[in-house]
């Protein structure tokens, strides 16, 4: 799928665009909810944020910067899970058929993603600073590269490149590491 292609039909409101982005990243965001969720939202509740996140989409279609759209879907979607598990009461249970895991989630793959989780973050350490608070302001808070040069006083062209640089740094670390990536 080519998201810059993506992304320009999307603008234009073309509706089968958004089709092939929901079904291309229906799995991972609601993967990425039900994870975020820790069994506390129900079947259900996961359905809904995942659709709330593709309307977003559609309604925001001139926000996401070209090659962020994955990203930007995950921005979304965490948002919405992180609202909703605010409304929900500690005391509140859920039953244990709502708790049922997502199709698309393996314990597998969980695994695997825990394990790159922790990789991930022992390389951004390896890289130090300033490149680790871009690397996460960037790919975690999903500021574009003008905010985050605003916040750490940085050209914005720097904070480009020091993203380049760095994300090559980690592929190089997690590769050693044995990440296929």
């Amino acid at each position: 799928m080519d998201e810059a292609d993506i992304i320009k039909r999307l603008r234009r409101h073309d509706e089968s665009a958004l089709s092939e982005v929901i079904k291309e990243y229906t799995g991972l965001v609601s993967g990425v909810v039900h994870n975020l969720s820790g069994g506390r939202l129900s079947v259900a509740d996961i359905e809904e944020i995942c659709a709330d996140t593709f309307i977003t989409l559609w309604n925001n279609a001139d926000k996401p910067e070209e090659n962020r759209l994955k990203g930007y879907l995950l921005c979304i979607a965490k948002n919405k899970a992180r609202d909703r598990l605010r409304k929900i009461k500690p005391d509140e249970e859920t039953d244990i058929e709502d708790t049922e895991i997502v199709s698309e989630i393996t314990v597998e793959g969980e695994i695997e993603d825990k394990l790159l989780s922790e990789a991930l973050r022992d390389a951004l350490d390896e890289i130090g600073e300033p490149d680790r608070e871009i690397m996460i302001r960037h790919y975690y808070f999903c500021q574009s590269s003008t905010k985050i040069a605003t916040a750490i006083d940085m050209n914005p062209k720097t904070v480009r490149s020091r993203i380049l640089r760095a994300k090559e740094k980690l592929k190089k670390i997690l590769t050693e590491r044995g990440f296929t990536l």
